[in-house]
């Protein structure tokens, strides 16, 4: 820690010199330079003889204001050397030159344009020559009783994160109540829309009445095979939800592939229908047995591939009827084997 003398000097110091007021400074009387004259020294790049400068005006300028220096260039000066003028101090900027006409003996008279950038005393030079005795003045822009401008205090910005994470969490919070409403709805629409039956029984029953209805012993091999087809492609449809009614063998075939059913699926449901089609479109009357045998193939894919219900509400009707039908299959075709998963 310092000693009490070395502080009891510092603060008397600091109330010696105390608050200052910005003011404006004012130019010393003529003839005498200030010691903190600026020399404004300017030149060109190529090697010129130094010219005379005449006149330079106006004697005081606001900061940021402009000055026009006339001088006398000997003859045969040109014009590109004049264009490479250029100010040796950063406070002063050349803006422009302009040359005046003269004869090939003449000298040359330009006008050079610049803007001051300091404030204070200045006297003009050329190159590494002596400054003229003229003295110049920049003043401030500020009158002699205006204060300068106070500086703000910088934002705080601290309360704007502290809302920003408010508005972020209420996003959230908002959001997650969305989305759990918007499942909710979706979950009682899927629960208020009971699912189909099992695609198993409409067929069982449908089988097992083309079975009993005698249509091959008549002589009505076609329509039987018809029938049949038909009754397979809609099990087809409603167990592996495709569209197998509009559908050739061949499509139902690639469809069931696409959607990764086993190979043996779509392989046995193409040849069951193909088969179909091409007795039903043959010469002559199908046989009985040829008949049957198609019956007993569409059976045992159905009992290979059905499903049993377990979450979808049955009629129970169409329950008990498709229990009798299936046991009645079982026993016409007695070679078909149930209960298989796909």
């Amino acid at each position: 820690m310092p000693p009490p003398g070395i502080i009891a000097c510092l603060l008397l110091v600091l109330c010696a010199t105390g608050p200052g007021r910005a003011q404006v400074m004012s130019a010393p009387p003529p003839g005498a330079a200030p010691p903190d004259t600026a020399i404004l020294v300017l030149d060109v790049s190529t090697d010129l003889p130094a010219p005379v400068l005449r006149s330079a005006g106006p004697d005081s300028v606001l900061f940021g204001g402009e000055i026009a220096v006339l001088c006398d260039f000997p003859a045969g000066v040109g014009r590109a050397a004049l264009d490479s003028l250029v100010s040796r101090v950063p406070w002063a900027e050349p803006l422009g030159v302009e040359v005046s006409a003269a004869g090939p003996d003449e000298g040359v008279a330009a006008t050079v344009t610049l803007r001051l950038s300091r404030a204070g005393p200045y006297r003009l030079a050329w190159g590494d020559g002596s400054p003229s005795a003229q003295i110049f003045h920049v003043t401030g822009r500020l009158g002699p009783d205006d204060p300068p401008a106070p500086l703000r205090d910088p934002r705080r910005l601290g309360w704007y994160w502290w809302r920003l994470l408010l508005v972020l969490l209420a996003a959230a919070v908002l959001l997650a109540l969305i989305r759990r409403l918007r499942g909710r709805d979706e979950a009682d629409a899927v629960c208020s829309d009971p699912l189909p039956p099992p695609a198993w029984m409409p067929a069982a029953v449908a089988l097992c009445d083309l079975a009993d209805g005698g249509r091959d012993a008549r002589g009505e091999g076609r329509v039987f095979l018809d029938e049949l087809g038909l009754i397979y492609r809609r099990y087809l449809a409603g167990r592996f939800r495709i569209g197998a009614v509009e559908m050739t063998p061949e499509e139902i075939a690639r469809t069931l592939a696409s959607h990764r059913y086993p190979e043996r699926v779509h392989a046995r449901a193409r040849d069951i229908l193909s088969r179909c089609d091409l007795l039903r479109f043959s010469p002559g009357e199908v046989p009985v047995s040829v008949c049957r045998e198609q019956l007993r193939d569409v059976f045992t894919e159905v009992a290979q591939t059905r499903v049993q219900a377990r979450y979808s509400p049955v009629p129970p009707d169409l329950e008990l009827a498709a229990g009798r039908s299936w046991n009645r299959l079982l026993e016409i075709v007695p070679t078909a084997e149930g209960g298989g998963r796909v």
